[in-house]
């Protein structure tokens, strides 16, 4: 995956982790893309 910065890198595996996402879940991993560079 290409991040913005390494804010939105840190922000992604935030969400993925608390969330306990399966890694074969891509649409939440999407939205999880999607948020973790909005809140930046």
């Amino acid at each position: 995956m290409y991040f913005l910065n390494k804010d939105h890198a840190y922000n992604f595996q935030n969400m993925v982790l608390q969330d306990k996402t399966h890694p074969r879940d891509r649409e939440r991993l999407a939205l999880f893309y999607i948020f973790g560079g909005k809140y930046l």
